[in-house]
């Protein structure tokens, strides 16, 4: 789901993550990668304020979120547009779930030597270790320096079990990608973070099944 324009509930006036991911998106295009010999599958959406979006946001705003599909790759860019006089302020994550087997077995690799929030206790610290394990309630902000990509690759593996354990793929023990998160806000790039996140049970949210946070990790690029 797409997280817009909070993360988490601090505006209690707001639904947790915002509104954009439990709204309705207009379909703008899709173009066939077959058909223009790009091998690339590409659709455009979009969102805009409504009625309900102003009741609990008085911001006029449009989002354009772009999906490009290849045999090799997925892109994905989301650009947030001021539609109106205010400025205003917003955060913005893809909060992209990855299913596992049993979180308590699943770590992250890649994000060593890097400053993050852990937003559990509320401290500032520095990812020593080369892996983040998800063995209890995790919920780390890294950041990226300002001006620069949030650049790394991520490894997320199983000590134990398998990680995308679906029937019609064969058992992998890890999942290997490359982040390469940034953003820029009136054409001038802006720090960029990765979020890691795993409620386990004490920490889930309403509308998700008690034994659910066993089954997924969440390594969401934003700002």
């Amino acid at each position: 789901p797409i997280v817009f324009p909070q993360f988490g509930q601090p505006d209690e006036r707001m639904p947790q993550h915002g509104f954009a991911r439990t709204s309705t998106w207009k379909l703008e295009s899709i173009t066939d990668g077959a058909a223009d010999v790009s091998d690339v599958t590409r659709a455009v959406l979009s969102l805009s304020d409504s009625k309900d979006s102003l009741a609990v946001w008085p911001f006029k705003f449009r989002l354009e979120f772009v999906v490009a599909l290849s045999a090799v790759s997925l892109t994905m860019r989301l650009s947030a547009m001021n539609m109106g006089r205010e400025p205003f302020e917003f955060q913005a994550l893809l909060h992209t779930y990855f299913r596992v087997e049993e979180i308590s077995t699943v770590a992250v690799r890649g994000l060593g030597g890097r400053s993050y929030l852990d937003k559990v206790d509320g401290k500032n610290k520095r990812q020593l270790e080369q892996d983040v394990l998800l063995a209890r309630f995790t919920d780390n902000v890294y950041s990226g320096p300002k001006g620069v990509p949030f650049d790394a690759d991520v490894t997320i593996f199983a000590t134990k079990g398998k990680v995308n354990p679906l029937p019609s793929l064969p058992v992998q023990r890890q999942a290997a990608f490359h982040v390469c998160n940034s953003a820029s806000i009136g054409g001038e790039q802006t720090a960029c973070d990765v979020v890691v996140w795993n409620p386990y049970a004490e920490a889930s949210p309403g509308d998700l099944p008690p034994p659910a946070f066993r089954n997924f990790v969440c390594v969401e690029p934003g700002l």
